[in-house]
């Protein structure tokens, strides 16, 4: 796997499924939407709660490093906002 730009910059490198989620996250189209079993499911593991961390941590990341912004769709995901939606 290639370096992303926020692990050549910190002094700390992403778990493995931190980063498999920055990468599910940052291919959701403008307005779409991932499911929280589509999160599980692409990271290999069924319990949403034990990655519930691990997503709060690649949300941050993906606002900070590239502006994208998610906003929790209950019981269901998370939909990706549109640009003029997002107030980062």
């Amino acid at each position: 796997m290639t370096a992303l730009p926020w692990e050549t910059r910190l002094s700390i490198t992403l778990g493995p499924t931190t980063a498999a989620i920055v990468d599910l996250l940052v291919e959701v189209p403008l307005g779409g939407e991932i499911t929280y079993s589509a999160i599980c499911h692409g990271v290999g593991i069924e319990d949403f709660e034990m990655i519930r961390g691990n997503l709060s941590s690649a949300r941050r990341i993906v606002q900070r490093e590239k502006g994208v912004v998610f906003v929790p769709v209950r019981r269901r995901g998370l939909r990706r906002l549109e640009p003029d939606q997002a107030a980062v």
